[in-house]
């Protein structure tokens, strides 16, 4: 029998309650970015236009990811092989601006590094790994 590891556990209620915030968070910025834009259309502001269509396009990025942080904490929890995978790909990425931060010499980007480089390693561990693994060998159809 698999057991789902209790940090991936953690990992998932992490990336659904973060998704679900980000998602609401977007949701409230494209509405105001898109009040923006319709202001600046009627009152011929172009400052008013850019802003608005930035911040609309923003919180619309914001609804993306935060949906794909709620499907990566389900298939966390469900233990999917392609959720670790996004997981990995999500941590590496949440690390790049302060590995390029760090590279330009801003030198306290570093903590930026602490939470993705420990979220890399967990999702690194053998038995978490191994996890994955027998839960997509015993049931290949997933």
């Amino acid at each position: 029998m698999w057991h789902i590891p209790f940090g991936v556990r953690v990992l998932a209620v992490f990336a659904v309650f973060s998704g679900l915030f980000g998602a609401l968070f977007g949701l409230g910025l494209a509405g105001v970015g898109g009040l923006g834009w319709v202001t600046g259309m009627l009152t011929v502001s172009r400052g008013a236009r850019y802003w608005g269509g930035s911040a609309f396009w923003t919180g619309m990025a914001a609804v993306g990811i935060g949906l794909l942080l709620i499907v990566v904490g389900a298939g966390l929890a469900a233990a999917r092989h392609w959720a670790w995978s996004l997981a990995l790909l999500i941590a590496i990425a949440m690390g790049l601006p302060s590995v390029v931060a760090v590279l330009e010499g801003e030198v306290l980007a570093i903590f930026g590094l602490l939470v993705p480089a420990i979220v890399i390693l967990y999702l690194l561990r053998a038995d978490v790994r191994d996890a994955f693994r027998h839960r997509h060998a015993r049931n290949p159809t997933m």
